[in-house]
């Protein structure tokens, strides 16, 4: 019985050992499931401030490129007006000297046709006077003749 007494005794102070270990087992379980929920509560929180630091930075780049886009569109806009114009005045200008140099080939033409019929004008009164002058020549020729025999009448 004392045997009994003293295994009873042992069965009690193990269970009481095993009692212990185990309040001991689930105070430090339920101390690292407290850091492991604050530690993830941490870990959330930074994750979430960090994603929206990258969200603004985000819609700040979107602003800025809708910006510089807007920009670059008002810019090509203005250099396509500025080509366009001078592009339009070059037209103006060589049509101007174009319809300047047809103006004057025109004009060379009419005095080129004018010359042309003084040319022929005096080529044919040219003509005709070497033809007045052969016909004089021969007149004076017959008169000539005229005279002579009329001073061999003498």
């Amino acid at each position: 019985q004392a045997q009994l007494a003293a295994s009873e005794e042992q069965i009690q102070r193990l269970q009481n050992e095993i009692e212990d270990q185990q309040k001991n087992y689930l105070g430090t379980l339920s101390q690292k499931e407290r850091y492991l929920e604050k530690t993830k509560r941490d870990e959330e929180d930074s994750f979430q401030t960090a994603l929206q630091v990258e969200k603004e930075e985000c819609e700040k780049l979107r602003s800025q490129k809708k910006s510089l886009e807007s920009q670059h569109e008002d810019i090509r806009k203005m250099i396509e007006e500025m080509t366009d114009r001078d592009i339009e005045e070059l037209k103006e200008k060589y049509d101007r000297k174009l319809r300047e140099a047809r103006e004057q080939l025109l004009h060379l033409k009419g005095e080129n046709g004018i010359m042309k019929k003084k040319f022929y004008d005096l080529q044919k009164s040219i003509k005709d006077k070497n033809t007045e002058i052969a016909l004089l020549f021969e007149s004076q020729a017959e008169k000539e003749g005229k005279i002579k025999a009329l001073d061999k009448d003498i």
